[in-house]
């Protein structure tokens, strides 16, 4: 399969409700998705990683750059 291209967007949904934690009050989510692009097909993919690594290591930043560095590349 030849990838004929690969777009990242980042957006900010807002939530239906707000979503409380320890860490404090979110109102919406930062997301990152991937669309890549072939001859024949494309496809989406969304990085569930939250904005900040509090509750879990993976941040979205941190997955942007590790796709922009090394995955997207390779």
């Amino acid at each position: 399969m030849k990838i004929t291209g690969i777009e990242l967007r980042r957006i900010a949904m807002p939530l239906v409700a707000p979503f409380r934690t320890s860490f404090g009050t979110e109102t919406e989510r930062d997301i990152l998705l991937l669309r890549v692009v072939t001859p024949d097909a494309e496809g989406w993919a969304e990085c569930v990683a939250m904005s900040d690594p509090l509750y879990s290591p993976e941040y979205v930043d941190g997955a942007t750059d590790v796709l922009r560095r090394f995955l997207i590349p390779a």
